[in-house]
């Protein structure tokens, strides 16, 4: 959700140095935003060894899209005088210039982009150059896990019927995820009707390995969870469907790319929890697998049937 504000910044300041302080396994993806772009990669468990990288470079502004303040501190200490951000309730104390917004249903993504400046600039719209072929079928890309918590995860059995559904249309059809969500899709290959027609590449692509993947395969359409994966889909304009359980896709959305969006109806929606505070996950059932179905074939016959 950082990408289209880093995208406007670099246009309305073309002769600034801008570096992107980014998470190690984004490095690829943020080289494709913007070659231009000086990056420094660093972890959560990496803020000493940013400070001191901030206090050798002394730059004389910074943006901070997050809300943490484990993630402002290497900025302070580095004595960096201009902090700009929204922040949080607690956080936005500890910036010099803050935009803070006490609406939860206002996007991180719509946030971000308050923070430019009024001068004009492209708004992003994709970061790949993706293939379509308009005589072939789709290629669903399915993404069952959600790090956050069960409360984001649709159910082993829809996610097969959906599968089962796209193996009768003929689509192609593989599974990806990142290593900790494996077990997911093996207990996904378990029911579905044909295994052999589902690719299993859970656990196997590292960033840059998926993005090139991703610019290699034609006719792409993805289904996941409200999660990051959900939002890199889109962001690298793979048209993609996002499932809301217990969070909001007012509040969370991608913040562009093509998506649609398919939330629970229940009364106790959005709880923003891990896991289900009535232990019940009744908003996972909401969601039946003939509708998100039915939305993947409209999107793809939108997308690649024009």
């Amino acid at each position: 959700m950082s990408f289209p504000f880093a995208h406007g910044l670099a246009q309305q300041n073309p002769d600034e140095k801008i570096i992107a302080v980014v998470d190690p396994s984004l490095v690829a993806l943020v080289e494709k935003l913007n070659s231009k772009f000086v990056i420094w990669p660093f972890s959560k468990n990496q803020r000493n060894e940013l400070y001191l990288a901030l206090k050798k470079e002394r730059p004389s502004s910074c943006y901070l899209l997050t809300n943490s303040f484990g993630s402002y501190l290497p900025y302070i200490k580095a004595g960096i005088r201009n902090r700009i951000g929204h922040g949080g309730r607690f956080t936005r104390l500890f910036l010099t210039q803050s935009h803070f917004h006490s609406n939860k249903e206002l996007s991180q993504g719509v946030m971000n982009l308050g923070l430019l400046s009024s001068e004009p600039y492209e708004p992003l719209t994709n970061i790949l150059q993706t293939k379509i072929n308009h005589t072939g079928k789709p290629h669903l890309l399915v993404f069952p896990g959600a790090k956050y918590g069960p409360a984001k995860k649709w159910n082993i059995q829809s996610y097969a019927e959906v599968i089962d559904a796209a193996i009768d249309k003929k689509w192609k059809i593989s599974l990806m995820g990142t290593p900790d969500e494996k077990q997911d899709a093996e207990e996904i290959l378990k029911v579905v009707k044909d295994d052999k027609q589902v690719e299993n590449l859970c656990g196997s692509l590292k960033m840059a390995e998926l993005i090139n993947w991703l610019e290699e395969h034609e006719n792409l359409i993805a289904l996941a969870n409200d999660s990051g994966a959900f939002h890199l889909l889109s962001s690298c304009g793979i048209p993609s469907l996002g499932l809301y359980f217990s969070t909001s896709s007012t509040a969370t959305p991608p913040a562009f790319g093509p998506f649609e969006v398919l939330n629970a109806d229940i009364e106790c929606k959005p709880c923003f929890a891990r896991e289900c505070p009535l232990k019940h996950y009744n908003c996972r059932d909401t969601i039946t697998s003939e509708s998100v179905f039915q939305k993947l074939f409209l999107l793809s016959d939108k997308i690649f049937n024009k």
